[in-house]
């Protein structure tokens, strides 16, 4: 490992993002607490421990050994109190206070000592214990989590504290304290950096089975070693990070170094990076726009060089530049607030990726938000001290909306906000658009292409030959395909694409790849087509961790076969399915259903554990709302009887998790799965638990999901045949219907298809309800004519979905005239 790696390292700590692991050989330079003694070493305990068994010692035998004979002759207890008085009350030594006094982000320590707490403050620091567990972490305190145990516990609390000592204890963590574990790999995901400090192969090859440390943690990881290990050691110790050779003096050296001579970073930046100035690459290849169309990651040097125009016939992707200058120009500069307004697979991460260039190309720098760490909130604040042309770019205004409200508060004359979101500009839930950017926005809308996109849409099918067969028609038939038959939408030129050209046939092989020749690599296949769908919010380090994969085997099977020659080289080699294709695959592949159940369940809980963590479980709160949804499931598992069983399966498992029972949306999509297999006694149960988990959150929680779905309900109860019709239930359906109808937040498609439910209750009931709940029904229907009337189409419908609610609407006014 070279200086230069150190010092970035300890920039990160010195910073204040980063984490450190502490070891059995950090603790051995402390005193006990007689102040005579060191705290022992692993091989001094174990002869220590030795002695207080009074048997006679095994040659070559560990810690481990002797701690799991007192376990089995039910001496735990008697072990317990050795440890308390060995390890508590410590004299840390110099070195050890230099680096503890470090600004780290979190500290983590196998160890069971109070070393730690010796040296600082105890108001700066908020100690976590397998029994000591704060309701909150604290954003102004160091977290010390005791992984295994702390041996302050035992003098403190009754009883005999959890201390992992045994290797089956210390394997155990992970199942027996979720929540602990949770917050362990929340740190480390989050971490610019992470310091393993004392750490044995021993330490570090237990360690693994606990937490798999995939390449992106690995790149990120420093392993403090001894000075002068041997290579055999050092190889091994290499599985976790680069290798110094220091030791723990030898850090404490480095750390008082820079502190006085800092190596300091041109942006000053931590956790927000700008975007690097692309460049164009000389040519653009068949397989830079496979990538694209096959797994929508935009390269950024490929469009350049379309920019450029180095080559004429460089088209790498379809051109939104006429859109992208309705931000960028000086004319708008009145307007510094945009929102991008798309629905999935519409073209939204192209043209961000576009807008990044175009702003680069333009003086500006650009941030992009993917987080909602509380860290991010201090790298804002110094970017707009600069009062410098700089773009921040937030994709899904709702995931980041507390970081994009602050940002939109402090926005200066020459910065620009832009954020999407899947909601029509007037239709967001959580607020007008204007107060959650906290001042004038300005629209730009994605989900139908203009006339000049679908003339590029045209030129970029033709170059590639990925038309095919159509070839043959003239562009301006081509063109009125794209219009007419594919709806003007991004989205549904490239499901074209994925049915009918030489694109089909890799996807075909992909998936065979993984169906007939390596099935041992199928969890990782499902694992990722599962965070696509997700929008890739579940990182792919967290899916390593929790499933346990061979990430270097999995890589190194993909690399050997020439059908994904379309990976990225760099980091990102594991997206190689957008969300879309991961739709697609779903949908037109039989993927074994068990797996996916397997793969999906388990990444949910992980998720559900992770998003517990009040410090660093913001992510992970946003990724359950998505992955529990009913709809996400059906694209998991398709429609029809079969696929409700499984789904059905699916949140029965879900439901044995405590922290997913306490979700309201958890119970409401639990409910939509009901009613979709028409067990409308459950689905009721399910909605009324969302109704009062949701009232337990507030007045200020949004309810409309849920309120939606119980009108639906009580449409469909009623419409039963062998159901003795109830007005009362009716009339409360009504009367919530009026309500969504006439919010002017209320996205207008959702209680308008209502009146698909409203039409059947009508044509099985029609001799049954009276007089004034017809005329109830009569004015709901009038509302929702008004306003198709006004919408030719209403804004997150599907295709033809409008037209078909149109009719519906018609035919149950009929009805109702009739009547």
């Amino acid at each position: 490992m070279n200086e230069d790696r150190l010092a970035e390292a300890i920039e990160h700590a010195i910073s204040g993002s980063a984490i450190c692991f502490l070891g059995a050989g950090f603790s051995t330079l402390a005193g006990d607490s007689g102040g005579t003694r060191k705290v022992p070493s692993s091989s001094e305990l174990t002869d220590e421990l030795w002695k207080l068994a009074n048997v006679p010692p095994e040659p070559g035998s560990s810690l481990t050994d002797i701690a799991e004979f007192f376990e089995a002759n039910s001496r735990g207890a008697e072990l317990a109190a050795y440890l308390g008085k060995r390890l508590t009350f410590c004299k840390p030594a110099p070195v050890q206070e230099t680096i503890l006094n470090l600004p780290w982000r979190a500290i983590f320590t196998t160890n069971f000592d109070d070393i730690v707490e010796r040296a600082l403050p105890e108001d700066k620091i908020q100690v976590v214990s397998p029994i000591r567990r704060p309701n909150f972490i604290l954003t102004d305190k160091i977290p010390l989590y005791y992984l295994h145990g702390r041996a302050l516990d035992l003098s403190e609390r009754s009883g005999v504290a959890s201390l992992v000592l045994s290797e089956s204890n210390y394997l155990d963590v992970r199942s027996k304290d979720s929540d602990l574990y949770a917050a362990f790999v929340n740190e480390i995901h989050a971490a610019s950096q992470i310091f393993f400090i004392g750490y044995s192969v021993r330490d570090t090859e237990i360690a693994s089975r606990i937490v798999t440390l995939g390449d992106s943690l690995r790149r990120k990881s420093v392993v403090i070693a001894k000075p002068g290990q041997g290579a055999v050691a050092n190889a091994r110790l290499q599985k976790f990070g680069d290798i110094a050779g220091i030791g723990v003096e030898g850090l404490a050296a480095a750390l008082e170094a820079q502190a006085h001579e800092p190596v300091i970073r041109d942006s000053g930046l931590v956790f927000l990076k700008a975007v690097e100035r692309p460049e164009p690459v000389t040519e653009v290849t068949k397989g830079d726009v496979d990538s694209l169309i096959l797994t929508g990651e935009f390269n950024r040097d490929c469009f350049s060089a379309q920019r450029r125009k180095i080559d004429p016939s460089d088209v790498y992707c379809v051109d939104h530049t006429s859109k992208i200058g309705e931000i960028l120009s000086p004319k708008t500069r009145g307007v510094n607030r945009f929102l991008i307004t798309s629905d999935i697979g519409n073209g939204k991460s192209t043209f961000l990726g576009q807008l990044t260039v175009c702003a680069i190309e333009d003086g500006f720098s650009a941030y992009i938000i993917d987080s909602t760490l509380i860290e991010i909130y201090r790298d804002v604040d110094t970017i707009l001290s600069r009062k410098e042309k700089c773009i921040f770019i937030v994709d899904d205004l709702i995931r980041y909306r507390n970081i994009s409200k602050y940002i939109g508060e402090r926005l200066h004359d020459s910065a620009i906000l832009v954020c999407t979101t899947r909601d029509s500009f007037g239709s967001l839930k959580f607020g007008r658009a204007t107060e959650l950017l906290s001042g004038a926005v300005r629209e730009v809308a994605l989900d139908r292409l203009s006339a000049d996109e679908l003339n590029s849409w045209d030129q970029f099918l033709e170059r590639w030959g990925y038309w095919e067969q159509r070839i043959e028609m003239s562009p301006t038939e081509r063109v009125k395909f794209l219009s007419e038959d594919c709806g003007a939408e991004n989205r549904s030129i490239v499901v074209s694409v994925f049915q009918s050209s030489s694109i089909s046939k890799k996807i075909a092989n992909i998936v065979d790849f993984f169906l007939r020749n390596n099935e041992e690599h199928l969890t990782p296949f499902v694992a990722i087509l599962v965070a696509s769908l997700c929008q890739k919010h579940v990182r792919w380090d967290q899916i390593v961790a929790w499933l346990n994969i061979d990430e270097d085997g999995f890589r190194s099977a993909l690399a050997k076969d020439d059908i994904f020659d379309f990976l990225s080289p760099n980091r990102n080699w594991h997206l190689f399915t957008s969300a879309q294709l991961a739709d697609h695959i779903f949908r037109r592949f039989d993927l074994n259903k068990d797996v996916i159940v397997d793969v999906y369940s388990r990444i949910v809980r992980e998720t559900a554990y992770s998003s517990n963590d009040s410090r660093s479980g913001g992510d992970s709160r946003e990724n359950l709302k998505e992955l529990m949804k009913f709809r996400f499931l059906t694209r998991l598992f398709g429609e029809g009887s079969d696929a409700a069983k499984t789904i059905e399966a699916v949140y029965s498992r879900l439901s044995k998790v405590k922290k997913i029972r306490l979700n309201d949306q958890f119970w409401l999509q639990y409910a939509m799965s009901c009613m979709e297999r028409k067990d409308i006694p459950d689905a009721e149960t399910y909605l009324n638990t969302a109704l009062g988990l949701a009232e337990k959150k507030g007045m200020d929680y949004d309810d409309d999901q849920i309120i939606d779905q119980r009108i639906r309900l009580l449409l469909m109860k009623n419409a039963q045949p062998s159901y003795k019709i109830k007005e009362a239930e009716i009339s409360i359906a009504l009367e919530d219907l009026t309500s969504s109808l006439a919010n002017p937040l209320q996205t207008k498609i959702y209680p308008i298809r209502s009146a698909t439910y409203i039409l059947e209750l009508l044509d099985s009931k029609i001799d049954e309800i009276g007089r004034n709940t017809m005329s109830e029904i009569g004015i709901v229907l009038d509302t929702m004519k008004s306003i198709l009337d006004d919408n030719k189409q209403l804004p997150k419908s599907q295709r033809g979905e409008t037209s078909k609610l149109r009719e519906q609407v018609r035919r149950a006014r009929l009805v109702v005239q009739n009547s």
